[in-house]
């Protein structure tokens, strides 16, 4: 099920690529179990969720040559209180000597359950390991402990569109260091699955603004859906994104454009929000009223882009642009939008 739009592109633009994996060499990583027995990292080809309730294997770029799985849900069927906690690690350090500005990039597929959480942990000396202040925290981490997504981000038990990028930038802890060690890490009592693969950490452009996920909210009421009713549309959409700033500098002059256009090519809506800047490392959440006619039934295609005074310098444009797809109908809602998105 959609729930929001993700960006899927892969690195882009000209910038170092300092490492990467794609999980074909399985002895490049080391697991470790802190928690049930029966829930550990794997990885391999084909591997798949076999729990009562199973989340699909990842469409990464490189599936077909190994992925790393964490099946929470595939654990015996116990009701424990004790903590999960999983570690897959890089098995050698990785050097970024001379790059103080390092983003750390991978494709995922992940489904929440509770409150189980996952995180990026970075040591210099493979020894010593941030810890979170408590089994599930997302504020208050100490340096080198970044949440792989962020509070509110994810929707109890939907998946994330398959696979999603993630980016996160780890320059507080390991940008110009001679050894780097890089951990997925998993906490939690019971959850579902998550899936990682095409691992690499590249140089962090100077300016590089990026739409990570899009709101388009039919009702006007935040909740999203790929099919509505006619007349259950309203008069009042609720749209927005979430725009991180990935590079060195900040941003100045950042704006959310949204356009939407029926089956026929015709633009229905054309807005763009206040413009606002956005320091670099940062992240901000945008969310308006627009207030729109009646709508009829069709299939309508929306695009959100940014722009920003800082464009022309932006070094990876991949990562500017979320379509999403949707349709009016007679009678019908669904969630999820199967049938109406192109493929």
């Amino acid at each position: 099920v959609e729930r929001r739009g993700h960006t899927t592109t892969p690195v882009q633009g000209d910038r170092a690529v300092l490492w990467q994996d794609d999980f074909s060499v399985p002895s490049n990583w080391t697991t470790e179990i802190a928690g049930f027995p029966e829930v550990e990292w794997q990885i391999g080809q084909g591997l798949e969720s076999t729990g009562q309730y199973g989340t699909p294997a990842i469409q990464s770029s490189t599936a077909g040559n190994g992925y790393a799985m964490l099946c929470s849900d595939c654990g015996a069927n116990e009701n424990g209180t004790d903590y999960e906690k999983n570690y897959l690690t890089t098995a050698n350090s990785i050097d970024l000597s001379g790059y103080p500005n390092v983003i750390l990039e991978f494709q995922t597929m992940y489904r929440r359950f509770n409150n189980e959480q996952t995180y990026i942990a970075i040591s210099t000396d493979g020894v010593n390991w941030p810890q979170p202040p408590g089994d599930t925290a997302t504020v208050g981490l100490p340096n080198g402990l970044y949440p792989v997504w962020v509070d509110g981000e994810l929707a109890q038990g939907i998946a994330v569109p398959n696979p999603t990028i993630k980016r996160i930038n780890i320059s507080s802890s390991a940008g110009d260091q001679g050894t780097v060690w890089v951990r997925f890490y998993w906490y939690g009592v019971w959850g579902y699955a998550w899936y990682v693969d095409d691992v690499n950490i590249y140089e962090q452009l100077p300016y590089d603004l990026g739409l990570e996920s899009t709101l388009l909210s039919h009702r006007g009421d935040g909740n999203e859906y790929g099919r509505v009713p006619q007349n259950e549309l309203g008069t009042n959409l609720n749209m927005g994104g979430t725009v991180v700033n990935f590079g060195v500098n900040p941003q100045t002059n950042v704006v959310l454009n949204m356009q939407t256009r029926n089956s026929a090519n015709t633009v229905v809506l054309d807005y763009a929000t206040a413009a606002t800047d956005i320091a670099s490392g940062a992240s901000l959440s945008i969310a308006d009223d627009v207030t729109i006619s009646a709508w009829p039934q069709d299939t309508y295609t929306t695009t959100f882009w940014i722009t920003s005074a800082d464009q022309a310098s932006d070094g990876d444009s991949g990562n500017d642009t979320i379509v999403r797809v949707f349709e009016v109908t007679n009678d019908e809602y669904s969630l999820d939008g199967v049938g109406v998105y192109p493929n």
